[in-house]
């Protein structure tokens, strides 16, 4: 049994003497391998620096350089905070008279309308509750006193009149002929006349952001303003047309056909209530003129119910305006309230 015991032991001698000549054999294979990567590499260091075609710069060449890229970085920097801003200093419509503005021009479109004139100031960015905006669906702010104003005709009152055609930039204004002649309102016991009306494709305003292919702005206006200048010196009623396939609108007729062709001409006999829907709801808020200057304060009544012109009224007016017709961009509404007189449904 001793020999036994004798003979396991010096068998696990032989083993683990295998296996440290094993690791020793393994170690010196990995320092040579390693030693062949280093001299590899060193050969290519060897190469790369003694390469005829690389070429070394002095310290001076460097400096140089180094000098070089940071004046350029510089010119890059100069360029963007001078040149920049002075082309967009040449871009301003400075020296335009304040009957340049337009819809359309590079210069003098809306974006452009507050550095026209000092006195379009009201028509900047930063001026808040400007006109058109966009009036939502759902309106739940009711007006208390609806059941006093159950339509547009409860407070606004217009007459067969005398009106001068005119084409003002690419808009048909139509003004009253006579002063307070042609109709008015009366909106908390002030009272506004009609002075023109003018048309805009495509709509200004919007319903639940919706524009509409045609927009009546009938624009009153008061002389005698009561409890001083905070009373609105404007007051417009808008009217939104929507699009029949098959009839004319007959008020629209004598304002459209050899009219808008002839600017100057006078158009007798205008029947300016037949323009709107006497019996409609509105919606009531106060904005700004929606041309220059912009007067802010200005009283806007939104017919509620759409008015209609057909397809070939519509077409012709577009024909001619043209692109891009004669609209203002849709304005923030700020958290304006919109107060809804909705539509009283008479027989009478």
């Amino acid at each position: 049994a001793r020999g036994m015991e004798d003979h396991k032991e010096e068998e696990g001698l032989v083993n683990k003497a295998s296996e440290l000549a094993a690791a020793r054999k393994q170690s010196r294979y990995l320092e040579e391998r390693a030693a062949e990567v280093d001299d590899v590499a060193e050969s290519d260091d060897e190469d790369f620096f003694n390469d005829p075609d690389r070429v070394d710069y002095s310290p001076r060449e460097n400096k140089l350089w180094f000098t070089l890229m940071i004046i350029g970085a510089i010119g890059w920097v100069l360029w963007a905070a001078f040149y920049i801003p002075f082309m967009i200093f040449l871009a301003r419509p400075d020296g335009l008279s304040e009957d340049s503005w337009s819809y359309d021009g590079y210069s003098t479109n809306p974006s452009f309308w507050y550095k026209i004139s000092e006195s379009y100031a009201g028509c900047g960015p930063e001026v808040p509750f400007q006109s058109p905006i966009n009036v939502p669906s759902g309106l739940d702010n009711v007006a208390a006193d609806s059941a006093n104003f159950p339509n547009l005709k409860s407070f606004a009152t217009h007459r067969t009149g005398n009106f001068k055609y005119d084409l003002s930039h690419n808009t048909p204004i139509y003004t009253c002929s006579t002063d307070d002649s042609c109709g008015s309102l009366t909106w908390l016991g002030q009272e506004y006349h009609l002075r023109y009306f003018s048309f805009h494709t495509r709509s200004e305003h919007a319903l639940n952001g919706i524009s509409l292919p045609l927009e009546l702005s009938m624009v009153h206006a008061t002389s005698r303003r009561r409890g001083g200048e905070d009373v609105p010196k404007y007051a417009v009623v808008t009217v939104l047309y929507t699009e029949n396939d098959i009839v004319n609108n007959t008020a629209l007729n004598p304002l459209w056909w050899g009219v808008m062709q002839d600017p100057g001409t006078t158009i007798s006999n205008v029947q300016v209530n037949a323009l709107y829907d006497p019996l409609s709801g509105f919606y009531a808020y106060t904005g700004s003129l929606m041309t220059p200057p912009c007067t802010p304060n200005t009283l806007y009544f939104l017919q509620e119910r759409l008015s209609f012109a057909s397809f070939d009224q519509i077409s012709f007016i577009h024909r001619q305006l043209k692109y891009p017709g004669n609209r203002r961009p849709l304005q923030s509404r700020e958290g304006r309230s919109i107060v809804y007189y909705p539509t009283t449904f008479e027989t009478s």
